[in-house]
């Protein structure tokens, strides 16, 4: 465990993990968190789940004609259909994602966005979310949100959605509306979603822009930041690996951590067969952006393929993406731990036949070893030297002359 380092760095960021193995993305996985019909229209959703990479999900306050999905169902026209392409990289769970000037020239904050813009009323509108299309209905709703309810205007039949489950009903025909509940989500995906549809909501509703006045709430700068909670994955920001003059370092963090019980670092030298190198504890539930790292003294010749293994309390687990590093044959020696006591190890690689000369400091001979055949490392027995300055001079390494080696 000596060559465990960890370390430890705030930051205000409470982003998340990425959850592996994730598939297609589920109604209530996607949740509204901001509407916006006053000055520059926007709104803002948050992911429960992680989106994968170069996903596209669609936005659009058109009204739902209440057909059956998939049997000819669609929107009436009128209103235009926003495509959001979320970008190269998947969406970690708990990021908040705000578009704004949705009635001009939409920006969002992760991804980009195409089609029509969205101009959002002040009373009687509804904003869905969904993905896919069968002819000219949308394969699965994933949110929506009402400012008048979900009264003639826009209507949640046969969309698979539930006010105060999946979609967000206010009343009042309010301009501006904002989450303003717990962003801890510590049971289910499913419950913090009720909890966001059925929780707690600040509105705004008169005349002028409300969006930016001195009363709340405003949007977009009062939309939740993020959330967090034990249902949402351990968070990692990343994991790398690098060659250093003492091996191959191993470098990870954590921007959360929810029941994280510890890591195994794992090698391999083919990417198919993997052994366990060593476990480094987790932080069990952390909110702070923790960083580990693991120095590897001894990398196999040629290609070296690491991976985390990340297991949880309850034995749930998942790998991380794969790393490796490439170190080419040595014609040079190494020697380590010097000061020795008792066993001292030199590495080598791609040598065939070596001779080892040990000399005390008097220049007398003390031992001679001799090894034949390809090796990457072996141990000299020194426990049986007396403590002092000794040279160890290798027979057929070029260019390696003695080096001295202090027994104690």
């Amino acid at each position: 465990m000596n060559t465990i380092y960890k370390h430890f760095l705030v930051l205000v960021s409470m982003a998340f993990l990425p959850q592996i193995g994730f598939g297609q993305i589920n109604a209530g996985e996607l949740m509204f968190v901001g509407f916006n019909a006053d000055g520059d229209d926007g709104f803002a959703v948050v992911a429960l789940a992680e989106i994968p990479a170069s996903s596209t999900i669609y936005f659009t306050d058109k009204e739902w004609n209440g057909m059956p999905i998939g049997s000819g169902g669609a929107f009436n026209s009128g209103e235009a259909v926003m495509t959001w392409n979320t970008g190269g990289s998947a969406i970690a769970a708990g990021t908040v994602i705000t578009f704004d000037q949705t009635n001009g020239t939409t920006t969002v904050t992760v991804g980009s966005v195409s089609g029509g813009g969205i101009n959002l009323a002040a009373s009687n509108e509804v904003l869905y979310a969904f993905v896919g299309f069968n002819n000219a209905s949308p394969t699965t709703f994933l949110s929506a949100i009402g400012n008048t309810g979900f009264g003639a205007n826009g209507t949640l039949d046969n969309t698979g959605l539930a006010a105060g489950v999946t979609a967000i009903s206010i009343s009042g025909s309010e301009d501006v509306m904002v989450y303003d509940g717990s962003t801890i989500c510590n049971t289910t995906v499913a419950d913090c979603a009720g909890q966001i549809a059925a929780g707690s909501w600040d509105t705004q509703d008169g005349t002028g822009d409300q969006s930016n006045d001195l009363s709340a709430p405003n949007f977009p700068v009062d939309v939740p930041a993020s959330f967090s909670g034990s249902a949402l994955p351990v968070d990692l920001l990343y994991f790398s690996v690098v060659k250093s003059r003492e091996g191959a370092l191993l470098s990870w963090a954590t921007a959360t951590e929810e029941n994280n019980h510890y890591f195994n670092i794992e090698r391999s030298i083919d990417a198919k067969n993997w052994s366990s190198m060593a476990r480094i504890e987790g932080a069990g539930t952390s909110y702070e952006t923790l960083e580990y790292s693991f120095l590897d003294e001894r990398p196999s010749s040629g290609t070296s393929y690491y991976r985390l293994k990340q297991t949880d309390y309850d034995g749930a687990y998942f790998y991380s993406d794969i790393e490796s590093v490439h170190y080419k044959p040595s014609r040079e020696l190494s020697l380590f731990p010097n000061p020795v006591t008792d066993a001292l190890w030199i590495r080598g690689e791609g040598l065939t036949v070596v001779q080892l000369q040990l000399f005390n400091s008097l220049g007398q001979l003390q031992r001679v070893k001799v090894l034949q055949g390809e090796y990457e490392e072996f141990q000299l027995d020194v426990s049986h030297l007396p403590s002092g300055l000794y040279f160890l001079k290798a027979v057929g390494v070029s260019d390696w002359p003695a080096s001295p080696i202090v027994v104690r």
